[in-house]
This record gives C-alpha cells, structure tokens and sequence, in this order.
C-alpha cells in the first residue's frame, strides 16, 4: 500500500469584509448566530496559521502534500509556490450546488472528491498543532488510521450533539455492534486505551446497537476510500446535509468516517494520551506551558466560548508560538 500521507488544513479569514458581505447576504434571518452552531467564534481567525506550517515543518517534515482549503481566501505572507503545498478552493472540488458553504463539516465531508488527495489523509483545523516530533505511525500503521474506540453515550447539551447524534444513527443502521465487536474484539478491547476499556465492557451490554463513541477533538486520520463508501451508501442523507449552507441540526461530520472505520476494522488502536485539547481562557498559563514544553505531540487550542477576552488570549498564544518558533518555514514568503 501506498504509505504517503497528505495532510488536509481548512481555514478562514473571519475579519474579511468580502467574506462578511457574502456571509450575511445568505445567512438573512435563518441563522441564529447566538448558536453554538454558528456563532462568531466559530470564523474568527486566531492569527496563529504560520505557526501551523512551522510546526509541521519542523516535527512531521515527511508529510507528502498539505492540502490548504479556503474559499479563496489566501494570507499575504503564503508561499503557494511551496512544492509540498496545494491551495485548493472551495468550488475546485465542492459541487456547485452547495456552495458557498460557511459550514466546516460541509467542506470536510467533501474532501474525497480532491483528485489529487492521497488514500491516508489527516485532517487538521487550524486550531490543532503539532507541537513535538511525531511519525508517520502516529496517524497511520499497517496502512490503516489509528484510532481510539471507545463506546460514549451522547450527551444532550447543546445543538451541536445533533450532529455527533446523527453520525450514530448512520453507524447503527448499517453495522450490529455485537457482531462488530466479536469480529474485531483484539482492537475494542486493546490495552493501549489503558483502564478506559473498562467502559467498552459495562457498554457492551448494551445488545447490537452502539450509543455513542468518545471523540476527541485532535488531527483525525481517515482513508478517502471510506469517506466514498458512506457517500455511495448514504447519498440522499450526506446530500441533504451538504445543501446546510451554515451548521445545522441535520450535518454529518466527518467523525463519521471515523467511526466507520471501527465498525469495519479499518483502524489500529491508539492511545490519547500524547493528544491534548485545552480551552481558551482568560487565563492561559496552562496553554502556553503546553507549547513551550512540546509534552503533547498534537494539541488543540480550542477558541470554544465568547466568554473571555479573545484578544488577549489571542496575544498570549501568538506570543508563545513566537518564542518557540520564531523562524520563518518554507510555506512563508
């Protein structure tokens, strides 16, 4: 099997008036930017995405391609001619009929129609780094992503578990959860996930539908040959949810693809604990100690509240990514 690996980053310029003119032309009345599924921290731009490239250039320097994904919307400071780079668009691979899309999962379920995007990819948003030297196997072993199965019931707290809960009834429809885990019991029941097996055994007994998974919010390596086989499978849902021009109750995600790929055995088990997701906060320390002493191969940076002040934040992180990585890398001009 082919082992190049590619990485997928999306981002967008939340500031850019053109973009906020087109933002508002279709969001009319509609959305609810209050939502948790739209609101404004979900486009605001941390300033941090140069921090990425050096990053990645200087701990997983063996990635085959990074596929950059705007809706056009390029920083001044971006070397394209970068040999490693490809800065795709959103109308270079999303049909035209769901676009323009302002809905990160819209963009992300549509990855596989990239020609040019390798079998095993990662995706990245651009709030996820990696911050120590990490291997191609980290991601991907035996050709297969790594992955964490662990059962996780859904937890009503907000609309964005519409989404997560929507993934599932997708999973429970096509896979019965008790001949899944007889096939593959090695792989839910694997050592690396350390005391939390625990919870694959209480939720086993629950008979041939799965409640849930963990997720974790990190880089998330998927096969592009999975994302195609839901697609074939599952059209008339992926296509109603790719015309939600914004979040909405109906989206698919693609933790699906994931989740897909535990219930097919497409995956190797992994633990999370070199993974790490902080949150944003008035106080920070924590989140710069974690950039500085490079403990976590990959960790997110979350922006997840309006309820702090994002400037500073924002100057705190910035600050931080400089001192360690105050070197230009090859994606810059």
């Amino acid at each position: 099997m082919d082992d190049k690996i590619d990485f997928v980053v999306t981002w967008v310029d939340g500031s850019d008036p053109k973009w906020i003119a087109e933002k508002l032309k279709w969001q009319g009345k509609e959305v609810d930017t209050q939502d948790v599924l739209n609101a404004s921290n979900r486009y605001r731009d941390m300033e941090t995405l140069k921090y990425w490239f050096r990053c990645v250039e200087k701990y997983a320097s063996w990635v085959n391609n990074i596929f950059f994904i705007t809706n056009g919307q390029k920083p001044e400071w971006l070397n394209i001619n970068n040999p490693k780079l490809k800065w795709i668009k959103h109308e270079d691979y999303i049909p035209k009929e769901y676009l323009p899309t302002f809905n990160s999962n819209v963009i992300e379920m549509n990855l596989h129609r990239i020609k040019e995007l390798s079998e095993c990819f990662v995706n990245f948003n651009d709030d996820v780094f990696v911050t120590a030297n990490v291997s191609k196997e980290h991601f991907f072993k035996n050709g297969l992503p790594r992955g964490t199965a662990l059962f996780y019931p859904i937890f009503p707290v907000d609309n964005h578990r519409h989404t997560t809960l929507n993934n599932i009834i997708i999973i429970n429809k096509h896979f019965d959860k008790d001949e899944v885990v007889n096939k593959y019991f090695g792989k839910f029941f694997s050592l690396k996930y350390g005391k939390q097996v625990l919870i694959n055994a209480f939720f086993n007994h629950y008979k041939h539908r799965v409640c849930g998974f963990r997720e974790y919010h990190s880089a998330l390596p998927l096969l592009k040959s999975t994302m195609s086989e839901i697609w074939d499978k599952e059209y008339d849902t992926l296509n109603k949810a790719s015309c939600n021009r914004f979040r909405a109750n109906t989206d698919i995600s693609d933790w699906v693809v994931e989740k897909w790929n535990f219930m097919t055995g497409k995956f190797e088990p992994i633990s999370q604990k070199q993974n790490k997701l902080m949150e944003l906060s008035d106080d920070n320390r924590e989140v710069v100690k974690a950039i500085e002493n490079h403990k976590y191969k990959i960790l997110c940076i979350n922006d997840g509240s309006m309820n702090y002040d994002f400037e500073k934040a924002k100057r705190d992180i910035i600050n931080a990514f400089e001192k360690e990585f105050p070197d230009k890398s090859s994606f810059e001009l």
